[in-house]
């Protein structure tokens, strides 16, 4: 059995080395259940510590779901603290009411151990994770139809610190291994519930995939490492697209690619909003919308962001920060930029010739001398204007359709105006030029004026309508 014992401190070294999970002076928190995979975890890791550099603390997790049990399984995991001779911490798990039970308690176990970390000065979470539970993931994933992303399985490596370092390892060598070195070990009446979904392809459909290949749990966790690779390459093709998605996602850019590109692409863009939220579904709704919504049309995500259809992007909103937000008249003085509800940003420039004119509609030239001081407002109750370049006024209403702003958010689109009573409608930042204030032959003081909005941390300017 000590020959079984190298073996497997062996591929578990390899592991560590090939995903770089541990670096020399890190101190790990070792997480046991009091169970046999992770007590065959903190046995290898004491064996390699020296080798690694690192230090190692044993932690525990008390779930109090199962009464005497789970108080049996603490026990099993501090004496496996104690026969090793290394630390031992516990906490307990506070479980949110409500939803899967599974899943619930799992959350609050990553959470009650990041706690723990944080508390003794560790580095990183080892969890006891084997090729069996990769193999579990990949096909309950593959039974709820998940794509590459969740196929990919359980990562070696998670970005918040935790490493699985028996993910290589098969669940019955370990038991073996543990066994033979005499660690006591408590059993989870939960791994053998019915309730549960994973119970029963482990105990169901596991077996039966033996029978008909022995190499079943190799060949699926193999599966989940190609999923992975293929995943991190959609992750990276869609960063690279995203770079380009000033002002949110061109439409055009979309019908170009692919259904499954387009989904790709779409849970990245949705990922940056509100990691770790985006379901399937959602990204079906925002593809429904891309592809067959109406300007001016949107959907509230269950995380609370808001998508909505421009004449040529998709563009999110953030929940936190309400655009439909109506204002006090403000001076727009000279020089000095001006802040306003729903990531606006205006200003106003002195300038002593007409050159460059405007290249968009988020830039606008007045003559001084006509327009007298400049204010900011909201628009008013049937306001109209004459655009530059068209004779006759258009009610702003009908202007604000044609540039497809949807209604909810034209009574807190910011107008800069002049002449008395601010009454002159001169420019309408991304919509509309009025005649009000031109420029002619006889202008002697020109004001430029800009303007620039924030949408979902994307500044939108001088690129046509956000």
């Amino acid at each position: 059995m000590q020959h079984e014992l190298a073996t497997l401190v062996g591929a578990v070294r390899r592991t560590i080395e090939r995903h770089a999970m541990i670096h020399n002076g890190d101190r790990l928190l070792v997480a046991v259940s009091g169970g046999s995979d992770s007590a065959g975890l903190a046995l290898v890791l004491s064996r390699l510590r020296r080798r690694l550099g690192c230090e190692l603390l044993l932690g525990h997790v008390h779930h109090g779901l199962r009464g005497a049990e789970s108080d049996a399984s603490e026990r099993a995991a501090a004496n496996v603290a104690a026969t090793l001779e290394l630390p031992f911490v516990r906490t307990d798990a506070h479980i949110a009411a409500g939803g899967n039970l599974e899943a619930r308690a799992r959350v609050a176990r990553y959470a009650a151990l990041h706690d723990l970390a944080a508390a003794s000065g560790c580095t990183r979470i080892a969890t006891g994770h084997t090729r069996d539970d990769q193999a579990e993931t990949f096909l309950l994933r593959l039974l709820r139809g998940a794509g590459a992303d969740g196929l990919a399985g359980i990562r070696p490596r998670r970005d918040d610190g935790v490493v699985r370092p028996l993910l290589d390892c098969d669940r019955e060598r370990i038991a073996a291994v543990v066994a033979a070195r005499g660690l006591a070990v408590a059993t989870d009446a939960m791994n053998d519930d019915p309730r549960f979904l994973r119970t029963r392809v482990r105990h169901e459909l596991l077996p039966l995939l033996r029978d008909l290949n022995p190499r079943s749990v190799a060949l699926a966790a193999r599966a989940a490492d190609a999923a992975r690779s293929a995943s991190a390459a959609e992750r990276r093709w869609a960063a690279t697209m995203l770079a380009d998605a000033e002002g949110g996602l061109r439409l055009t850019m979309l019908r170009e690619l692919s259904d499954e590109l387009r989904r790709t692409l779409l849970r990245a863009w949705l990922d940056g909003l509100a990691p770790a939220d985006v379901t399937a579904r959602m990204v079906a709704d925002v593809d429904r919308l891309a592809e067959a919504g109406s300007a001016g049309t949107s959907i509230v995500l269950k995380t609370g962001w808001r998508v909505e259809r421009r004449r040529d992007r998709l563009v999110a909103m953030d929940p936190s920060r309400s655009t439909a937000v109506r204002f006090d008249t403000r001076p727009l003085d000279l020089g000095v930029p001006l802040d306003l509800p729903g990531g606006w940003r205006l200003r106003a420039d002195f300038r002593a010739s007409a050159e460059p004119l405007p290249a968009d509609l988020w830039t606008a030239i007045c003559d001084l001398d006509k327009c007298g001081a400049l204010v900011v407002r909201t628009a008013r109750a049937g306001e109209r204007a004459q655009p530059l370049g068209m004779h006759g006024h258009k009610r702003l209403a009908d202007i604000f359709a044609a540039r497809d702003v949807p209604r909810a958010e034209r009574s807190s689109y910011p107008v800069v105006a002049g002449g008395d009573d601010a009454g002159d409608l001169i420019w309408v930042p991304g919509v509309v030029r009025s005649v009000a204030s031109s420029i002619d032959v006889a202008t002697r003081r020109f004001a430029v004026l800009s303007a620039q909005r924030s949408l979902a941390g994307v500044t939108v300017a001088g690129g046509g309508t956000p």
